[in-house]
């Protein structure tokens, strides 16, 4: 990644108390984890499993 952010985390919860959960209680406790941002998809558009490239479509033969 670039910019800002080292680290992207995606985290599948199956509610606001589990995800709390994981982010107080397990997260902070890594030793390489300093400082977190959390961002919530409300809703979700478009699954990126279906805009997925065959790398042999990309690269040259």
């Amino acid at each position: 990644m670039t910019g800002h952010y080292d680290l992207l985390l995606k985290v599948w919860a199956k509610d606001l108390r589990q995800l709390s959960y994981f982010l107080i209680n397990y997260l902070p406790t890594h030793p390489d984890i300093a400082q977190t941002e959390t961002m919530l998809v409300l809703e979700l558009v478009s699954d990126w499993r279906d805009r997925l490239i065959p790398i042999d479509k990309v690269l040259p033969d």
